[in-house]
């Protein structure tokens, strides 16, 4: 009877960290893209979705310069974030593939937002293992 129950409270609490690890590795990823996003009037900003199991393709008339109300919007959603599902961030206003690939003179040197953030994954997930 002990081991079982030590068992199951092993797995529960894997799973438990599983989950919390997706959630901040998301937010975090999510944060540094919202942060390299370059500003003009801060509609690209305001337009970064979590999508759970399939992209969030709409778009909101947000302006965000600071980029506070879209991780805020983000991190209210993190509950909903569990380990084995499939996570998107998305954009989808008409111009985020131009900005990712270096249209915008504000845009990151080299050219990439998405594509920075995610060459650096591995970080982001030690930096939340350690974390717990």
């Amino acid at each position: 009877m002990s081991f079982s129950r030590d068992i199951r409270k092993f797995a529960d609490k894997t799973k438990l960290s599983m989950d919390v690890i997706v959630r901040k590795v998301t937010i975090d990823m999510t944060v540094a893209i919202v942060r390299m996003s370059p500003v003009d009037t801060g509609r690209f900003r305001g337009n970064w979705m979590i999508g759970v199991g399939s992209p969030d393709i709409s778009t909101i008339d947000a302006v965000d310069k600071d980029g506070s109300t879209t991780v805020a919007r983000v991190t209210t959603a993190a509950p909903g974030l569990h380990a084995g599902g499939v996570i998107y961030i998305t954009n989808s206003l008409p111009y985020a593939r131009r900005l990712e690939y270096g249209w915008s003179k504000q845009a990151p040197s080299p050219p990439g937002i998405v594509r920075l953030t995610v060459q650096r994954y591995t970080d982001y997930i030690a930096a939340a293992v350690k974390s717990l």
